[in-house]
This record gives C-alpha cells, structure tokens and sequence, in this order.
C-alpha cells in the first residue's frame, strides 16, 4: 500500500538505518500524493544533509520551488536551505516570493527581519517587524526581534516596554523575565523592581546560568556583595564568558579581594578585552592599590 503516511513511517526507519537513498524513494512517492507537505520535503533535505551534501538538499528545493511557485511555503524552506548554503541574496529572494505568494505569511516577514537584522538593515527591520504586529500584536517572536533591535540601538528602555508587552501575554517566560530583570537593574535603577523579576525567572529555572548572573548582578547593584558572588561564579563556572568573569571580578574587588578580583579581571580581559566593564574592574582595582 502506498498511502503518504505509510511511506513516510518506512522512509523514517530507512532514515535510521541510515539507507537515505531507499528513503528517499519512498519520500518522494509520498510527496507525488502530498505535495503541499513540508514534512516530506524537510526530510528528503535532511536526508542530503545527513551525507552532508548541501548542495544536492538546496538543488532539490530550487527545483520543487520553481515547480510550485505559489507555495509560501516551499518558498519559505527555499529560503532556510540557501541561508544555510550561505546564500542570502537567494534567500532573501525566496522570502520576497513567499509574502508575494501570501502577503500575510507571517514566517516570511519574520525571516525577511532576521536577515535585515543580520545585515544591518534595523530600519527596515523594525518596519516589517511592526507592520507585523499591527497585524497581530500577541507575536511574541516578532516583539522579541524588536526588542532585540531596541537593544542593539541603545534604547533599553525601549526594549523593555517590548518585554513587559510580552509578559502580559506569556507571564513565565524565563528569557524575557531574566532580560527586563537585567534591563531595569542595568540601566533603569529599578532594583528592586528587577528582583520581583529575577526571583520569578529562578524559581522557573533556578539552574539557569543567565538567569543566576542576572540575580547575582542585581544583588551587586543593591549592595549585597556576599550574597551575590554564588550566584555570579555560579553562572560563570557553567556557561564563562567576559561579562560573567567581569561581574565576579568587580564582586571580589567590592569585598576587598584582590587577589581574586584581579584573577577574574585577567580572564575576563582575555576573553574580550573590549568589555566597557573591564574598564570599570581596572579603576576599582587602581583605587585599591591606591593608583598608579
């Protein structure tokens, strides 16, 4: 019997055995019955992938998009597959098709905002991005992508409005409640605000290492030091980075220790020495050695 679905249950074992050309067989089979169904183009793209053979996955896609041209949606994955080859004036070509294809096709003007986003373009971004949510003001995605571009413009107050907007329709979301957590300790001077957030975002996720630098870094701000040096070497013991040593750095250096202060200033230069925050650490460890 060659029903689509059967077909596709035997291209998946056949996929586990790593026989990818017999599952394309049956794939492509399902696909003649189906063509609308993505499920079975993605999986015959993943199957080139999996021999590692790019080329072959968005050969495949090029010609079943020329095929069906009116399909937002293969025009949609046309464009996954050329990003993914590096192609970005094709993908961007593809998307463009897409929204012509279906001028409400949400994934495509949120991949035409990702890819301005990648090259610069925040303008236009954030014209696709609200034009967007004029259509649909509850696309979290989307909000998340304008704050994102708040961020990077130096407008967190901007950006944190987008976060609260985002909280009113998803309340537990531990990424955004750990970003305004950090926003309002970081730039508003709103600590104890930040906290309420903060503690929601660990009792959600209590491991996480960005949300214990974000209690940590709150704790810094309100003058708690002792109290916020476990959660700060927490999260940079699991996830280091610059910032995260530089927190711990500074953390040291408010309790009058150098030693360790400097130690984690050193790591922190090494990993980005054009952190503005090591520049701060330097002065709190100039002002202990009483200058230089």
């Amino acid at each position: 019997v060659k029903a689509p679905e059967l077909l596709l249950q035997d291209a998946y074992l056949k996929l586990e055995k790593g026989e990818y050309e017999a599952a394309r067989v049956s794939l492509n089979q399902a696909l003649q019955q189906r063509p609308e169904d993505m499920r079975l183009l993605r999986m015959i793209v993943r199957s080139h992938m999996a021999q590692k053979r790019p080329e072959a996955a968005l050969k495949v896609v090029q010609d079943y998009s020329a095929a069906h041209p009116k399909s937002a949606r293969v025009q949609e994955l046309l464009a996954e597959v050329s990003l993914a080859n590096g192609q970005k004036p094709q993908a961007r070509a593809a998307l463009l098709a897409a929204k012509a294809a279906d001028p409400n096709f949400t994934a495509a003007d949120m991949g035409l905002a990702q890819l301005d986003i990648a090259e610069g373009h925040e303008k236009e971004a954030t014209a696709t991005l609200s034009a967007l949510l004029q259509r649909n003001d509850k696309n979290i995605a989307a909000r998340m992508l304008l704050a994102a571009i708040k961020e990077k413009d130096g407008n967190p107050t901007a950006a944190m409005e987008e976060y609260k907007k985002i909280l009113e329709i998803q309340p537990s979301n531990i990424l955004v409640l750990n970003n305004l957590a950090y926003d309002l300790a970081e730039y508003g001077n709103q600590q104890d605000e930040a906290l309420k957030y903060a503690q929601k975002a660990t009792e959600l996720a209590p491991d996480a290492p960005a949300v214990e630098n974000t209690m940590g870094w709150i704790l810094y701000h309100k003058g708690l030091y002792s109290m916020a040096l476990p959660y700060l070497e927490k999260a940079a013991d699991k996830e280091p980075n610059a910032r995260r040593k530089i927190h711990v750095a500074m953390a040291y250096l408010k309790m009058g220790d150098r030693e360790r202060g400097q130690q984690n200033l050193v790591a922190a230069m090494k990993m980005d020495p054009s952190l503005p925050e090591i520049r701060t650490a330097q002065q709190m460890l100039d002002a202990m050695q009483g200058g230089r």
